[in-house]
């Protein structure tokens, strides 16, 4: 699962308009997926061979797309934690800022840790009023069953008191 989450990931960002715009079902990736899992591969490959040139442009400033700052978001320990590449770069833009002020690799990592931490909290706490919202909405739909004599339509209840006289 994490192999395919990790292709469609590349696909949908790094690997460009040409997998983006055939990518458009569930069939089409199956179809393709070892095609994209090549390109992908041959892609990563060409990277770690040949400096980007968001890299050579790190001495003007970092930027979120540099290699300073994806290989933050691409350490073992977020790769294995944050299977999805969005998740783990959702930060890059701040990361890259904070890069320009001179912080090192780890205290990169260690300012992603948290930023990757306030994000599953504030996830919890959306899941949780997903969770209550969805429960008040049951209790008002059964109370409004009840108050209708098992239906929450009113015409069911008196469609059967006039089709009985």
């Amino acid at each position: 699962m994490a192999r395919v989450c990790s292709a469609v990931d590349w696909a949908m960002g790094p690997g460009g308009d040409w997998w983006r715009r055939r990518l458009r079902s569930g069939r089409r990736l199956a179809d393709g997926f070892d095609e994209l899992v090549d390109d992908m591969t041959l892609a990563q490959n060409r990277s770690a061979t040949q400096p980007s040139q968001a890299a050579v442009s790190c001495t003007s400033g970092h930027r979120e797309d540099c290699g300073h700052v994806r290989a933050v978001g691409e350490a073992a320990e977020f790769r294995e934690r944050y299977p999805v590449f969005s998740a783990r770069h959702a930060h890059d833009r701040r990361l890259s800022e904070l890069a320009d002020r001179g912080l090192s690799q780890a205290e990169l990592r260690m300012v992603l840790r948290g930023l990757l931490r306030e994000d599953a909290q504030a996830q919890r706490v959306r899941a949780e009023q997903a969770a209550r919202d969805k429960a008040r909405v049951q209790q008002e739909l059964a109370e409004a069953r009840a108050r209708n004599g098992g239906s929450m339509f009113t015409a069911a209840r008196t469609a059967g008191r006039g089709g009985a006289a």
